[in-house]
């Protein structure tokens, strides 16, 4: 009777063990893992390999227990930058960092972002972009691929080769070099001639003086090396953000994941959405230092001049909402919701709820 009970109490325990342990080894070992590709035209060099996309890659595995794996396509290695939105699209590759402008005419109801003089604070461009993007707006333009977040640069600045100017009417004339698109046509409005330069021509053009002003984040002046380069000053402005870009994932492959895994990925690619701006900005830091020992002066206008300039901003708000509205788009709509936005998070854009 005792070698009965020991024998039933042996299988009892090698049943309870069971029941324990085998759940835990299935959450585990045997959980299926997902790989996500990421196609980025940068190379394993550039500045935001370090600070941003492999500690992305590095959180989403933490954050889901290893079973979410992102594998970086470096250097254009899957496709060329320019087609990377259709790559996501077409499963070629899973995720990717997709700015709007290199389809132009696409995305053109999300160039809002990209309005001058929207907000100090580039982090608030992501910020409200994101809370108007929660109503739907841009759903048809960039509904083939699913958005996980909105990516900016930091604040466009004016970088002068010669001159130095203290007001709106000693800009008149200067050749800018801007990005295209909304911002140079501000610039065209504060007086200055827009000039087309590619990225790879920049420090001939500044050494030839193609150009007399560069509008881009102060990066610019270590990127093109103009610090080799007579450089005069460079207006800290605010001007305005490059923020017709997203963070998108391959629609399949995201429906692919179980929910808390979704969940997981959601969480992380928003969150490093802002990581990319906060390392911009503190890149932007960096190079003050930099520009400052180049001899370069650095400073800001009057109030007065502020706000002569912010003044040439509101047009051009009121030409995105003309230009979206010819399309049959709800510029309005968008400008009133993206301006509620900044103001709820203590910006004051130039343009006022109508």
């Amino acid at each position: 009777m005792g070698k009965k009970r020991c024998l039933i109490l042996y299988v009892f325990a090698i049943c309870l063990l069971t029941a324990i342990i085998l759940p835990s080894l299935a959450s585990t070992s045997f959980a299926e893992t997902y790989n996500l590709t990421f196609a980025t035209f940068r190379p394993p060099t550039d500045a935001f390999a370090e600070p941003w996309l492999i500690p992305m890659a590095k959180e989403l595995e933490k954050r889901s227990d290893g079973r979410v794996k992102m594998t970086i396509y470096w250097a254009e290695a899957l496709g060329k930058g320019r087609d990377q939105f259709r790559m996501v699209k077409d499963g070629v590759a899973d995720v990717t960092d997709f700015p709007g402008v290199w389809m132009p005419g696409k995305f053109t109801l999300s160039e809002v972002a990209s309005l001058p003089m929207a907000a100090e604070d580039p982090l608030n461009v992501v910020r409200a972009m994101s809370m108007v993007a929660e109503k739907g707006y841009f759903d048809k333009q960039w509904g083939e691929v699913k958005v996980m977040g909105w990516v900016a640069t930091t604040n466009l600045n004016l970088l002068f080769r010669k001159n130095k100017p203290e007001t709106l009417e000693e800009m008149a004339g200067l050749k800018a070099r801007a990005a295209g698109g909304y911002i140079s046509e501000f610039i065209e409005a504060l007086g200055m001639v827009p000039v087309q330069v590619l990225p790879p021509d920049a420090y001939m053009a500044w050494q030839t003086g193609i150009v007399d002003v560069w509008v881009h984040p102060i990066t610019a002046i270590v990127k093109y090396k103009f610090t080799e380069l007579p450089t005069k000053a460079l207006l800290d402005m605010n001007l305005g953000v490059l923020g017709n870009s997203a963070m998108i994932m391959n629609k399949k492959k995201f429906a692919s994941l179980p929910p808390d895994l979704q969940k997981v990925v959601s969480e992380v690619l928003a969150e490093y959405s802002e990581v990319y701006v906060k390392e911009a900005l503190k890149c932007d830091k960096a190079n003050v230092k930099v520009v400052k020992k180049a001899g370069i002066d650095i400073y800001k206008l009057s109030k007065a001049e502020t706000a002569k300039i912010k003044a040439k901003a509101l047009p051009i708000w009121e030409k995105y909402i003309a230009d979206m509205e010819k399309q049959g788009l709800p510029g309005r709509e968008v400008a009133n919701e993206f301006v509620k936005a900044l103001k709820k998070l203590g910006e004051e854009p130039p343009y006022s709820i109508k």
